[in-house]
């Protein structure tokens, strides 16, 4: 674990992590070193002080494992993304071909569980109706009232 502090701290001694926390560089040692018990109080303590991440260091001390760690962060990392840089990561992920089959499989059709889901495809006897349409829609005013980029549109 002292190695952990060391190496993430970029310090070269224990007393050089432990002073600018407040703490007793002896007692740090020996919880460090597995002489005594590491308590979650130090090691956010630590991580505060050397604005470390917590998940990481929770990890090395054997509090949470990596997988708990990552289903956290990614809780806390999604909220702060916007509904547009969440669309590009959907699409950056399936034009690398990293999507997974629930984001790229086919989608369930008829009762279910699930929300209903109306089919996109026309039937053979609409195809000429929505030509219609969309040849229509094409020919619309479709101008924004401002001058604005489609980047600063969408933000």
């Amino acid at each position: 674990m002292s190695a952990y502090f060391l190496r993430a701290t970029g310090q070269r001694s224990i007393r050089a992590i432990a002073l600018p926390a407040g703490m007793d560089p002896s007692t740090l040692g020996r919880q460090l070193t597995g002489k005594s018990a590491l308590s979650v109080e130090t090691v956010v303590a630590l991580c505060r002080t050397h604005h470390l991440d917590m998940a990481d260091a929770f990890v090395a001390a054997g509090f949470i494992t990596e997988e708990e760690a990552q289903r956290l962060g990614a809780h806390v990392s999604l909220t702060a993304f916007s509904d547009l840089d969440l669309a590009r990561e959907i699409v950056r992920r399936i034009e690398e071909g990293e999507a997974t089959e629930a984001l790229t499989g086919d989608l369930p059709t008829g009762e279910s569980d699930h929300a209903p889901v109306v089919e996109l495809r026309p039937s053979v006897g609409e195809v000429g109706k929505d030509r219609d349409m969309l040849a229509a829609a094409s020919e619309s005013d479709n101008t924004r009232p401002d001058d604005r980029s489609d980047e600063e549109f969408l933000q």
